[in-house]
């Protein structure tokens, strides 16, 4: 058993939550000692860390806010933190700790794994200032991981080879994990239900670039031009912060119009997920591998996906699901209508994802790739 500390650095605890909280556990029953550091919003998330023998250490740190006395003192936060823990390996997660605490563990010499978890608004929009803050992000990126105590995990090949060919990080240093993994006894296969009409779960953060509006239009089109319609069911994560987020009352706007059932933030979406007949992220955010999508395939649901980076990596037109342009409400409400018309094809569909994520994305193929690159790095 290893006799080191790992320590991990994230923005936020919910993140960690829904995403890397199996794999630390992972670490600790495989002998680490784990730290946790990042903003803890929640005092009960942090204490169900701790009941799971994780230590936690807030971490004073602004998700999206770029005022360079908050950011110096949140990279002096760190700096002395960092200094006090002298971990064996650090795995950062998210752009901010990535940068800052890999200029950190360079400077300290500490061996760090560094997860770009999808590229995000900051590389899929071409406004001046995401082109301006990507030009820097993407040469601090180049400073920090010029060492080869360092490793890269991708969630997509598609992400990986951008890094790549933009000359970021050298292809040795990267490993693709394909996304945080799902328990397949949890997310268990689920013969549909006969619901008329037929239910499509959005589930999802709450932000316009997931692409909520265009599938709200492609109802409006099914319903009106082509005589097919569906209940739109909608469950996610309010997230103000972020400057896309939609706002709750536009949501209940939709809601009292009739347009979707807004569930509110769930925590019961296998249940969800069995209920419904369709999964649809029709997403233009730079995604790694969106979780729904992964879970929805376990459960034997078919999927209708933006045919882009991460969504593609789980989402095989015509085998589990099936793909769309992005922004096309008219080719997104002739997918739907494809598979509201035809449930035995979204039993195909919900047979050939189930097998997909069994062979590649179950949790405890994920938790061993990780560890993986843990005991390599830590030897």
């Amino acid at each position: 058993m290893p006799n080191k500390t790992l320590l991990y650095v994230i923005n936020v605890d919910w993140y960690f939550q829904s995403h890397w909280l199996q794999r630390a556990q992972a670490a600790r029953q495989a002998g680490y000692r784990v730290i946790v550091l990042a903003h803890f919003s929640s005092p009960e998330l942090k204490r169900s860390f701790e009941a799971q023998e994780l230590e936690c250490i807030n971490l004073d740190i602004s998700r999206s806010g770029l005022n360079p006395i908050g950011e110096c003192r949140t990279v002096m936060g760190l700096y002395r933190a960092v200094r006090r823990i002298r971990p064996d390996l650090i795995q950062t997660i998210t752009i901010k700790p990535n940068l800052y605490a890999g200029l950190i563990a360079k400077l300290l010499r500490i061996p760090t794994i560094s997860a770009i978890t999808g590229l995000g608004i900051l590389f899929s929009s071409e406004t001046l200032t995401h082109k301006t803050i990507r030009f820097w992000v993407e040469k601090m990126y180049r400073y920090i991981y010029a060492r080869p105590a360092c490793k890269v995990l991708f969630q997509n090949v598609d992400d990986r080879r951008r890094f790549v060919a933009d000359r970021v990080v050298q292809e040795q240093q990267t490993v693709v994990i394909p996304g945080s993994g799902v328990d397949l006894t949890q997310y268990a296969f689920e013969p549909e239900l006969d619901n008329r009409p037929p239910v499509v779960l959005f589930g999802a953060r709450l932000l316009r670039d997931k692409g909520l509006s265009t599938l709200i239009e492609a109802g409006r089109l099914l319903s009106a031009a082509r005589g097919s319609d569906f209940t739109l069911e909608v469950a996610g994560i309010l997230d103000p912060s972020v400057p896309t987020a939609i706002p709750e009352r536009q949501l209940l706007e939709w809601h009292d119009s009739g347009l979707i059932d807004w569930l509110g933030r769930r925590y019961d979406m296998p249940a969800l997920i069995a209920r419904s007949n369709i999964v649809c992220l029709p997403t233009f955010y730079g995604e790694g591998i969106p979780r729904i999508l992964i879970e929805a395939a376990a459960c034997g649901r078919a999927c209708v996906a933006t045919d882009i980076p991460g969504c593609r990596e789980i989402v095989v037109h015509e085998k589990n699901g099936l793909l769309v342009p992005v922004h096309d409400s008219e080719a997104l409400a002739a997918a739907l209508q494809t598979l509201i018309e035809a449930p035995s094809m979204r039993q195909r569909m919900g047979q050939c994802g189930r097998k997909m994520v069994e062979h590649r994305f179950s949790l405890e193929r994920i938790v061993e790739q990780t560890l993986a690159v843990y005991r390599e790095l830590a030897a």
